[in-house]
């Protein structure tokens, strides 16, 4: 997590959810990010990926993860992060109720509990 303007626009109950949560940090080119560990099932290398055709250029297939079909998003090509080679490369397997994404990244950082000061407000946008 950056730090940045301070943490003063958030509600305070979502600081205090936050505050108790743990979170998985990753890095995508040169920059660092983060995901919920309750989301992560787990941490694995680069499976053997099928091809599907016609899917968006972010869908790298279908990985083998000990005999189960499992599709792997590259966060990369989604992000828009420029792709560089990395000999790391690993799979971030996330649960959504029932279903399982695989997510690339470039490397795995740390597990860790944020502190008040690490977390900023979202940037606003519009349409």
């Amino acid at each position: 997590m950056s730090r940045g303007k301070g943490n003063e626009g958030m509600s305070s109950h979502f600081l205090e959810r936050a505050l108790k949560s743990r979170f998985l940090q990753f890095t995508l080119g040169t920059e660092d990010y983060t995901i919920p560990l309750s989301m992560v099932r787990e941490v694995v290398p680069m499976p053997r990926v099928t091809p599907i055709p016609l899917m968006p250029t972010y869908f790298v297939g279908l990985g083998n993860v000990r005999g189960r079909a499992l599709p792997i998003v590259d966060l990369r090509v989604k992000l828009g992060v420029p792709t560089q080679s990395q000999p790391e490369q690993a799979v971030i397997i996330c649960s959504m109720d029932e279903m399982a994404l695989g997510l690339l990244v470039d490397s795995i950082q740390a597990v860790f509990a944020p502190s008040p000061e690490q977390f900023i407000e979202a940037p606003r946008t519009g349409r």
